[in-house]
C-alpha cells in the first residue's frame, strides 16, 4: 500500500511538472507567433517600399 501511495505521489508530481512545462511551451509559442507576425508585417512594409522605389525609378527612366 505504501508503494502504491508513493507511486501515486510521484505521478502527481510528474503530472504537475508536465502541466507547468506545457504552460511554458504555450507561452513561448504565443511569443514566437507574435514575433513572427511583427516580422511578417515589417517584411511586407519593406517590400512595399522597395516596390515604390522601383516604380519611381521606372517612371523616371520612362
Amino acid at each position: 500500500m505504501a508503494n502504491i501511495q508513493a507511486n501515486l505521489a510521484g505521478s502527481v508530481t510528474l503530472n504537475t511538472t508536465n502541466i507547468e512545462n506545457c504552460k511554458q511551451i504555450e507561452v513561448t509559442c504565443s511569443e514566437l507567433a507574435s514575433d513572427f507576425n511583427a516580422i511578417e508585417a515589417e517584411t511586407k512594409a519593406f517590400s512595399n517600399a522597395v516596390s515604390e522605389i522601383r516604380e519611381l525609378v521606372e517612371s523616371n527612366n520612362g
